[in-house]
Parts: structure tokens; sequence; C-alpha cells
């Protein structure tokens, strides 16, 4: 088992990162994830095959890894962190 890091874009307060750890706790195979608001990093314990899955994971929810979205996808992508955001508040 590897410790995976991944920087991501959009990390707002504890409500996206409610979500991120909600959604990323589904994923078979990995454990230990923590998500720090300060360096906007998401760590967590597993395979490194499961690290394309869990960027793709973020991705989805509108936290992209760093560096990695552009353009219009970008503005897309920090849309969905709002929504992903305001639901890791009301859970």
């Amino acid at each position: 088992m590897n410790q995976n890091k991944i920087e991501i874009e959009n990390l707002k307060c504890g409500g996206c990162v409610s979500t991120i750890t909600e959604s990323l706790g589904a994923i078979s195979g990995i454990s230990n994830i923590e998500v720090d608001e300060i360096t906007d990093t998401v760590s967590f314990t597993g395979a490194q095959e499961l690290r394309v899955m869990v960027a793709e994971e973020l991705k989805n929810l509108g936290y992209p890894e760093r560096g990695t979205v552009s353009g219009i996808d970008q503005v897309y992508r920090l849309a969905q962190s709002y929504v992903s955001c305001m639901r890791g508040k009301f859970k």
C-alpha cells in the first residue's frame, strides 16, 4: 500500500472536506483519507493504480488535480465544487 497525495483546486471549507472524504470513502481499496485545507491536498493510502480513480472522482466533484484543467472546463469544475461544498455543509 502506498501513501498517495494529490494537490487539488477549488478547496474552500469544511463542506468541501466533508464531501471529498465521504465520496472517496466509498472507493474500495483506499483508507486513511485526509484532506488538508491549508495545503489543498488530499492524501490516502492505497495501491498506486487507485490514484487515477481518485483523481477522476475529485475532478467529478469539482476538485481537479492542480494544473489539469483550463478554460471552460476550469470554470465548470469551479461551479461543481460549489455544489459539492454545499452538499457537504448540509450533511
